[in-house]
């Protein structure tokens, strides 16, 4: 194992070769008019495309490329789907066998990031096995052979839960929390997790669990607590997110009170009480986060469609919504991708990702 990680770390910085004694001619390409050279597209849009090419008989090209990035993506731990890519031609090999970026990259100060004949090599063995593989499907793929230097086989892969039920009682103690969990005889640590932070306690259970209602209860102890569900991705569907926030009663989402009036009102995150909960919060980004909420979207779209039911005649469109870019730099994930939930826990000082297996 610690073999096949070092390896992995070194195919992450660049030093494992696909060699090319010539430099390829710089042949602009388009997949379906979203992947080109010279603009940067998800991972997530191009192993789709790889995927594509690969049924259509299609793949060689991938041989020719590789996908660079910026150096912290090109030092990360595992490949995200919302990781901004850059297609360009393979790096060189000179006489000195030193490697060499082509040049539009070493002047973007980007980094290797994976070999395109990697990618074309992983995607062709899962398709090989689920033709109808996802994209997280296939990231799975992508990680699992970086890591151990070998394809995955999705028929041993363990199945993963559907949900995820995460309880944050911030302020709490591990030690109250116990105490409130024992007075309501609750079971939720036979199979749950609960996880202590220096800015609270957080409980973790999969599948059905009781979190939900522990939350509105404990509420009345702890005086904050937030319940987050997270909707892991099946089949071809993204996964997605959703909160309710309780005081003693839900206090957020709430409704949007511009639209007290429409008989299609949105959803709006309660952001001062948000505010109030976790201390040292800046509202713009709080709100930024929580736009992303499952049953906030769901409400915009309805609202967006009543909209332009109402206004069609003054030709009214929606503002569409950012994405391809992160609410703070230190986030791991662009706007619109449903890990973003994470980088939103983060933010709220409860680092779960890596006590959660999303994989």
């Amino acid at each position: 194992l610690a073999a096949a990680y070092f390896r992995f770390l070194i195919q992450r910085s660049g030093r494992t070769k696909v060699r090319t004694t010539n430099r390829d001619s710089y042949t602009d390409f388009t997949c379906k008019g979203e992947i080109h050279l010279g603009k940067p597209i998800s991972l997530k849009l191009i192993l789709l495309q790889i995927k594509n090419d690969v049924t259509d008989g299609k793949a060689n090209i991938w041989e020719r490329k590789s996908l660079y990035a910026e150096t912290k993506l090109c030092t990360g731990v595992k490949y995200q789907l919302s990781d901004l890519c850059f297609v360009a031609e393979n790096t060189i090999i000179d006489d000195n066998n030193i490697e060499h970026l082509p040049s539009e990259v070493h002047s973007m100060g980007w980094g290797l990031y994976c070999y395109g004949q990697n990618l074309l090599d992983v995607v062709s063995a899962a398709v090989q096995q689920k033709p109808e593989a996802s994209a997280q499907e296939l990231l799975d793929a992508l990680n699992y052979y970086m890591l151990n230097d070998s394809f995955i086989d999705f028929s041993k892969v363990k199945n993963r839960p559907g949900k995820w039920h995460i309880g944050i009682f911030p302020k709490f103690s591990a030690e109250q929390l116990k105490h409130e969990l024992m007075t309501r005889k609750s079971d939720v640590l036979r199979k749950g997790q609960l996880l202590e932070y220096p800015s609270g306690t957080a409980l973790v259970e999969s599948d059905n669990s009781s979190i939900i209602t522990l939350c509105d209860l404990i509420s009345f102890r702890s005086g904050w607590a937030l319940y987050i569900c997270i909707s892991l991705p099946v089949g071809g569907a993204d996964g997605y997110w959703g909160h309710i926030l309780y005081q003693k009663q839900p206090v957020s989402p709430i409704a949007n009170l511009a639209d007290k009036k429409l008989k299609q009102p949105r959803l709006t995150a309660n952001i001062d009480a948000f505010s109030q909960a976790f201390s040292g919060t800046d509202s713009s980004i709080l709100s930024k986060y929580l736009q992303w909420d499952y049953k906030i979207m769901e409400r915009q779209r309805k609202w967006e469609e009543y909209m332009s039911r109402c206004h069609k005649q003054k030709g009214w469109k929606p503002i569409p919504m950012p994405t391809s870019e992160r609410i703070r730099p230190e986030d791991q994930y662009c706007l619109g991708d449903w890990h973003q939930v994470f980088d939103f826990l983060n933010y709220l000082s409860f680092p779960l990702q890596d006590r959660i297996v999303i994989l």
